[in-house]
């Protein structure tokens, strides 16, 4: 038996839309976050707001509709990102490094689960592989670019 992809991208989709929403959060306390913190969580938010957008357009791609993958693994998989979703809760930030490694700790876990998930597919869900490898890519390049400003 096999399973659309469909609801694990929505999950994923989630996932990124609750990073903005905590970024946004940190953004908006009043009095309890220095400006540049403020600022730098401002940008964090649109830029995970952005990778829930992508998530999006690829839930409305026609080619979503089409992939399938295994039972076992749509299972695995589902339990895996729901366990990661849990762990996202905003913590105190008291300078900009620390909202940084913050930021790229979660970024890293993120492709890491996406990663996990990789590598348990076999051949036959080849679409899906393809797929996956372009967002570990685009969440490699998004643990590049934090990097380099906490260096």
């Amino acid at each position: 038996m096999s399973r659309h992809v469909y609801e694990l991208v929505r999950l994923l989709m989630q996932i990124e839309e609750n990073f903005s929403r905590m970024y946004n959060n940190i953004a908006c306390l009043d009095g309890s976050y220095a400006p540049q913190i403020k600022t730098v969580a401002k940008v964090l938010s649109r830029q995970e707001s952005n990778h829930a957008q992508k998530y999006n357009d690829l839930l409305t791609s026609a080619n979503l509709a089409e992939i399938q993958i295994s039972e076992e693994i749509f299972e695995k998989t589902m339990i895996m990102l729901k366990s990661f979703k849990r762990k996202i809760k905003l913590e105190r930030m008291h300078d900009i490094g620390e909202l940084l490694e913050y930021a790229v700790q979660f970024e890293k876990e993120n492709a890491n689960a996406l990663t996990e998930i990789l590598q348990s597919l076999d051949e036959q869900e080849s679409a899906f592989k393809t797929l996956l490898e372009q967002l570990v890519k685009a969440e490699e390049e998004h643990i590049q670019m934090l990097s380099a400003f906490i260096k």
